[in-house]
C-alpha cells in the first residue's frame, strides 16, 4: 500500500471574531508545519475558506456545498476553531438556491430547522455526524478560546457554542481551551506534529521511482473518475492479456475515452491477477514527459525495483535506448503488462516509434494508445493488433445521459434527452461528458432547454469549452477567472491553491468554488491543481493568453512570487545564523564581560 503524501487539514471556524487567530496560524504555524511536512517528502495543505471571506460573501447554497466537498476532500484531518460567536446561520431560502446541496447532504434541512450556523453544520460533517466513515474515524480536535475579560458567557452565542462543544466531548473529541492567537498557534502546532510522527512516521521523501509512480498514479485515478465501463473493450482486453498474440495499439481522437479505458483495466486486472506486474506510462505525465528516453527509463526503473535486479541504470539516452531490450528480458518466466498512453504525444524522432522493440518477449503483453491514424499505420505494418475505439451510438448516450444525471437526484424531459443523444457531436465521450457537467451545474431548471440549446450549438468540444470558461465568468468574474486559468496554464508542474491565493489575491474560499466547478477537467497531483486534458488548455490559452505578451506576463508573475519566496527564506536562514553567537575561539585574548 503507498505511503500518503499528503496531509490536508480542514480548519473550521466563524468569521467575524476569528481574524487575528486565522493570521496567526496561516503566517506563522502553517509554513512550519509545512517545512516539517516537506522533510519527510510530505505535502501540507490547510484549508481556510474563511481566510479573505467575510459573511456577507456567503449568501448561497452553493458556498455551504462548497465547504462541505472540501471536508471531504481533507478527511480524516478537522480541526475546529470556536470564539464569541457561533456564526452565520443560512436559511431555508438559501439552502433550497443549490438542489444539489440537499440531494447530496440530505440532513441539512433538518439542521437548518434547527438553526445550525455554517460553522455548525462543518463541525457535524466533519466529525459529529461521521464517526465512522470511508477515510476512517475523523482525526478531529477542536479549540475553545476562553475569555478572561469579564465578557458575558451567557450570550445566546456563547451557550450555542457551548452546546456545540459539549457534543463534540460527547463524541469522544477533545475541546482544548486558548487565550490568544500565541496559544492558539501553540497547541496546533502541537497537535499537528503529533499527527505527523503518528500518521507519517514512515514518511520519506520518495524516490525517483516513487514520485514517478505517484504522478502516473494520479493521473490514472483522474480518468478512472466516473468512467463507464464499456464491456466489449474490457473483455478484448482481459483476452488479450492471457494470450501471447502481438502487441496491440488502442486508437481513438482525443477525448474519446482511451487513457480512461487503460487506467480502469489496468487497476481492475491488478485486482484480479496480482502476480501479473502492470506498469502504465502516461505520456505527458512525469520526467521526460514528451521523449522516449524518459518512457524507457520509467519502465527500466520498474524492472530494476520489481526483480532486484543489480545493474546500474544507463545514464546516458543512447544507452538507455541501447539497452532497453534487454532490461525487457530480465522479466522472463513473469506476466507484465505495459501500457504507454498518448504516444501521439511524443515529439522529435520519438514519435516515430522506432525505439520501441520489433520483437517482444513472450511474457510481456504490451499496449500503446494514440490518436494519429499514422502511427496506427506504422503499427498495424509491424504486425501490431488494432483497437478502435468507436465513438457512442445514441443509446448509449442515452444511458449515459440517464445515469449521469441520476447519479446528482436530476433528471430531463426524454424530448431533451433525444435532442442532446441524437446530435453527433454528442458522439464524443468528452463532449458529452462536459456538457452534462454544465446541466448538472446550472441553476435555473426552467432555462435548462435554453443552456441545452447554447452548448449544443457549438461546433466542436474545443468551442464547447469556450462556453464553459464563459458561464465561469458569469459565476464568478472574468477577471478571477482569466487570473485563475492562466496561472495554471503557465505553471508547468501545476500551482497549489494556497499558491493561487497568494498570487491572485483571490479568497480561498473563492479559488476551491472556481477549482470545484471545473472538478471533472481538473487533475490534483502531489497538492497542485493542473489541466486535466489539452482542450481546457487550449480553451484557456486561446481566450486569456493570445499572443506572446500575456503569456510573458503569467510566466513573469510566476517567477517573481517564486523568487520572492526564497529570498524570504534565504533572509530568514541568515537572519537565524546571525542569531547564533561564534564558538569561543580562545587564544589568550579573554572575554569582555
Amino acid at each position: 500500500m503507498p505511503q500518503p503524501t499528503e496531509l490536508r487539514v480542514f480548519i473550521s471556524s466563524t468569521f467575524r471574531d476569528l481574524q487575528e487567530e486565522r493570521e496567526h496560524l496561516i503566517k506563522k504555524i502553517f509554513p512550519e508545519v509545512r517545512a516539517l511536512c516537506r522533510e519527510r517528502g510530505v505535502t501540507f495543505t490547510e484549508v481556510d475558506l474563511r481566510w479573505g471571506v467575510t459573511e456577507e460573501d456567503v449568501t448561497s447554497g452553493r458556498v455551504i456545498r462548497t465547504c462541505l466537498e472540501e471536508i471531504d476532500r481533507t478527511r480524516p484531518y478537522f480541526i475546529g476553531i470556536t470564539g464569541d460567536r457561533y456564526g452565520f446561520v443560512p436559511q431555508a431560502s438559501e439552502i433550497a438556491a443549490d438542489p444539489e446541496l440537499i440531494h447530496r447532504f440530505p440532513w441539512i434541512p433538518e439542521a437548518i430547522t434547527e438553526g445550525a450556523s455554517l460553522t455548525d453544520l462543518e463541525f457535524r460533517y466533519g466529525a459529529l455526524n461521521n464517526l465512522v466513515n470511508a477515510a476512517g474515524a475523523p482525526r478531529a480536535i477542536f479549540f475553545s478560546r476562553q475569555r478572561l475579560d469579564g465578557r458575558d458567557t451567557a450570550s445566546p452565542d456563547r451557550m450555542k457554542l457551548a452546546s456545540l462543544e459539549r457534543r463534540a466531548r460527547a463524541c469522544g473529541f477533545r475541546v482544548l481551551g486558548y487565550q490568544d492567537e500565541d496559544k492558539l498557534g501553540e497547541l496546533v502546532r502541537a497537535e499537528l506534529i503529533e499527527i505527523i510522527d503518528r500518521d507519517f512516521a514512515d514518511a520519506k521523501p520518495p524516490t525517483p521511482l516513487e514520485s514517478e509512480r505517484m504522478k502516473h498514479e494520479a493521473f490514472a485515478a483522474s480518468r478512472r473518475h466516473a468512467y463507464l465501463p464499456n464491456k466489449e473493450y474490457l473483455d478484448r482486453l482481459d483476452s488479450f492479456a492471457k494470450s501471447e498474440e502481438p502487441p496491440i495499439i488502442i486508437y481513438a481522437e482525443s477525448g474519446a475515452g482511451k487513457s480512461s479505458l487503460v487506467a480502469y483495466w489496468a487497476a481492475e486486472l491488478r485486482k484480479r491477477n496480482p502476480e501479473t506486474a502492470v506498469i502504465e506510462h502516461y505520456i505527458g505525465i512525469g520526467a521526460g514527459a514528451t521523449d522516449h528516453f524518459g518512457v524507457m527509463r520509467h519502465i527500466m526503473e520498474e524492472i530494476k525495483t520489481r526483480y532486484d535486479r543489480t545493474e546500474e541504470i544507463p545514464g546516458t539516452p543512447e544507452e538507455i535506448e541501447r539497452q532497453f531490450t534487454n532490461w525487457l528480458g530480465f522479466t522472463l518466466q513473469n506476466p507484465v503488462v505495459i501500457i504507454i498512453d498518448g504516444a501521439n504525444q511524443l515529439s522529435g524522432v520519438a514519435a516515430k516509434l522506432e525505439w520501441v522493440p520489433r520483437f517482444w518477449p513472450k511474457n510481456i503483453r504490451f499496449i500503446i494508445t494514440a490518436t494519429t491514424e499514422e502511427t496506427l499505420a506504422d503499427l498495424k505494418q509491424r504486425g501490431w493488433q488494432e483497437m478502435i475505439i468507436r465513438l457512442l451510438e445514441p443509446d448509449e448516450r442515452k444511458a449515459i445521459i440517464v445515469g449521469f444525471l441520476r447519479e446528482y437526484g436530476k433528471a430531463l424531459p426524454a424530448a431533451q434527452i433525444e435532442r442532446i443523444a441524437s446530435d453527433p457531436k454528442c458522439a464524443h465521450p468528452l463532449f458529452l461528458r462536459t456538457l452534462l457537467e454544465e446541466l448538472r451545474i446550472f441553476g435555473s431548471h426552467s432555462r435548462l432547454p435554453e443552456r441545452v440549446t447554447r452548448c449544443l450549438g457549438t461546433g466542436s468540444t474545443d468551442e464547447l469549452f469556450q462556453v464553459v470558461l464563459e458561464r465561469m465568468e458569469e459565476d464568478f468574474s472574468a477577471e478571477q477567472v482569466r487570473d485563475v486559468m492562466s496561472l495554471i496554464w503557465a505553471a508547468r508542474t501545476g500551482l497549489a491553491e494556497s499558491e493561487l491565493v497568494d498570487v491572485t489575491g483571490i479568497s480561498r474560499l473563492d479559488i476551491s468554488m472556481i477549482a470545484m466547478s471545473l472538478d471533472y477537467h481538473l487533475l490534483r497531483r502531489e497538492g497542485l491543481l493542473t489541466f486535466f486534458h489539452d482542450f481546457l488548455r487550449r480553451a484557456v490559452e486561446s481566450r486569456y493568453l493570445d499572443g506572446d505578451e500575456p503569456k510573458r506576463l503569467r510566466h513573469l508573475a510566476l517567477a517573481d512570487y517564486f523568487e520572492k519566496i526564497v529570498m524570504d527564506l534565504v533572509e530568514k536562514e541568515l537572519a537565524e545564523s546571525a542569531e547564533i553567537p561564534p564558538p569561543f575561539q580562545g587564544g589568550g585574548q579573554g572575554v569582555v564581560a
